[in-house]
């Protein structure tokens, strides 16, 4: 009923789907020229484990110091190498504005994508498993504060600081991501 009714004012829906989310909301925005939103987003803040915050910006002279660059450059290797995904174009966007700050130093010493897995309904990350000549494998992780977290065994202390710092970035509207190593 509900797509007859759309074919009748004229509305086009791809997906099945999308029809079926239209009729259980009781608010509709639209934004034909993109003013609220063009469906991209930009890395904000980076922030390590010991709170040190550093805002990459849109001035691609400042460099990005050094703990950082570890940081932001274990998130680019937790994307695809050709992204579609809003987030995962915003770590791509900062490694091409910050390309003096080498975001992709291991990809240019030979390491090479062995392996990814997807997020799971257990388990709310994104991982790569990257390999080069005689040394041992990388797996870069992004995804969900508390999945990183639970994947790297933390102390439940930890775990709590974790969510709290998450729960900061997320009150200044933030979509927040942990990144993680092994």
């Amino acid at each position: 009923m509900g797509a007859l009714r759309l074919s009748r004012l004229r509305v086009l829906a791809r997906r099945g789907s999308a029809i079926e989310s239209l009729g259980a909301a009781t608010v509709l925005c639209s934004d034909k020229t993109g003013t609220l939103t063009q469906n991209r987003m930009a890395i904000a803040e980076l922030r390590l484990p010991d709170g040190a915050r550093f805002q990459p910006g849109s001035d691609a002279s400042v460099e990005i110091p050094e703990p950082f660059i570890e940081l932001a450059g274990l998130g680019l290797l937790a994307c695809l190498e050709q992204p579609f995904d809003p987030m995962e174009t915003a770590f791509h966007e900062l490694s091409r504005r910050h390309s003096g700050d080498r975001l992709d130093w291991r990809q240019d010493q030979g390491w090479r994508l062995h392996r990814q897995y997807g997020l799971s309904p257990d388990l709310l990350a994104v991982s790569h498993v990257w390999v080069r000549e005689g040394e041992r494998h990388l797996v870069a992780a992004k995804g969900a504060p508390e999945a990183i977290a639970e994947l790297c065994d933390m102390p439940e202390a930890k775990r709590t600081d974790v969510a709290a710092a998450a729960g900061a970035m997320a009150a200044q509207g933030l979509r927040v991501l942990g990144v993680a190593e092994a």
